[in-house]
């Protein structure tokens, strides 16, 4: 492998594929190879290995992630033998065997480099960098020929706006949970239509709804997939969406239907076997659930959860015991409880909502470190009522939804509040008033 590649492109290609989200492990190795379309830098991350436990527990494959960005690319010598593999992902074109090695050394080393042109040549044990008069051997973890992520066809999958579709994960992803030890919730679910896209997330204290417009191809009126994508994946498909700016993404659900926690089903281990009775321990073979993304020229194969609450379940349940809503301003009501928070620091984080006829008091005792209270115009129906919230989880939700005004529903005190605006809804779960 001999070719001459931009800088700034190779950067931007590194970071993608070899740098760990936050709270999350990079990488261990990163794959470079070319074609005729230029050069491709590819990894795999594992998110969570298979599981040996059973039933609703049980992992029944290993859950990764795979990225895949192509660099534009001029060959500049054949350095390795003349061996390669067809790529039936890559429209026929022929990947020649490249050099793995970790992430970290090239992906610092490339960003330092002055902006210009980058050659990489790769020999069987090491990678020579050049830029300029500067030239830097590295080690090789290995000499692979990297299988080539499949290509989204014309039929089954959606299109989305990427701008649209960044804005809908980072407000949703914001929702999900950051323990690890309740991973299944560390995670966006998407739920899909043939016309719109919904987006859920909780860590079971509150949990957000999001709906975004899509084309659906190859699908029937009704017809619906779940996909549960791991933190990780989605903080990566943000950050393609945004090297996208102004095109459209592209998703496709492959393998098995996805289980609610709670319904009748199995997982591939033990005596519960997977729905389709298929037990499969590799990602990308058939029947283990993958989301495939094409943005750009960025691929990703995302390993799904096979299991995640019923977010249907939840959000009926909350809206079972509504009895009274109030209508305000969002920005006036949020400007109120960054205020509040000053204070409520020292109580948890509560913040006492005294609902009026025609006004809202936001009221904070921070035990020791003050008391705040402000008032908010608000439109009620139904009757009066206090209720208290944890002020940061309530502002959360008023900064993600859109629209300049929101509506919240409320049944009794100690009942979920939903807040509301344009089809979004974002329910959270109430405090204790002391």
């Amino acid at each position: 492998m001999d070719m001459v590649c931009e800088r700034r492109g190779l950067h931007q290609a590194l970071k993608l594929v070899g740098k760990g989200a936050r709270g999350h492990p990079r990488p261990e190795v990163v794959s470079l190879a070319a074609d005729d379309e230029g050069l491709w830098v590819r990894s795999k991350t594992v998110i969570c290995p298979e599981s040996p436990a059973s039933g609703e527990y049980a992992i029944p494959h290993e859950i990764g992630l795979e990225i895949e960005v192509r660099v534009e690319a001029d060959s500049v010598a054949q350095a390795t033998p003349p061996v390669s593999e067809s790529a039936d992902g890559n429209g026929g074109a022929e990947l020649k065997p490249g050099p793995s090695m970790q992430p970290k050394i090239l992906l610092d080393l490339v960003g330092r480099l002055e902006d210009g042109e980058v050659r990489l040549t790769g020999e069987q044990e090491k990678l020579i960098v050049r830029s300029g008069t500067y030239e830097c051997t590295l080690p090789l973890a290995g000499w692979e020929l990297p299988h080539p992520l499949p290509v989204i066809g014309r039929k089954h999958h959606l299109i989305i706006e990427a701008e649209e579709l960044r804005a809908g994960l980072r407000a949703a992803v914001m929702m999900a949970s950051k323990d690890l030890t309740r991973a299944y919730l560390c995670a966006v679910q998407m739920i899909a239509g043939r016309d719109q896209v919904r987006l859920l997330a909780t860590d079971l204290y509150r949990l957000i709804e999001r709906t975004l417009p899509c084309q659906g191809y190859g699908m029937r009126e009704g017809e619906e997939w779940r996909a549960t994508v791991p933190a990780l994946s989605v903080a990566k498909i943000i950050e393609a969406s945004r090297q996208g700016e102004g095109q459209s993404v592209r998703l496709r659900r492959e393998g098995e239907p996805e289980l609610a926690w709670g319904e009748k089903g199995t997982t591939a281990a033990g005596k519960d076997a997977c729905p389709t009775g298929r037990s499969q321990t590799q990602q990308g073979q058939a029947g283990v659930p993958v989301l495939l993304t094409e943005v750009g020229n960025v691929r990703m194969r995302c390993g799904l959860w096979p299991r995640w609450v019923n977010p249907a379940k939840e959000i009926a349940g909350a809206e079972k015991g509504i009895r009274r809503w109030i209508e305000c301003e969002r920005r006036e009501l949020l400007r109120a409880l960054r205020r509040a928070d000053l204070v409520a620091e020292g109580d948890s984080h509560r913040a006492i909502l005294k609902i009026g006829q025609d006004t809202l008091e936001v009221q904070t005792d921070g035990i020791g470190l003050g008391e705040s209270s402000e008032s908010v115009p608000v439109e009620l129906q139904g009757g009066l009522i206090d209720i208290a919230f944890n002020v940061r989880y309530l502002a959360d939700g008023l900064r993600v939804l859109r629209a300049p005004r929101v509506t919240l529903w409320m049944g009794g005190e100690l009942d979920p509040g939903v807040l509301e605006a344009d089809g979004d809804r974002y329910i959270i779960m109430p405090m204790q008033i002391l």
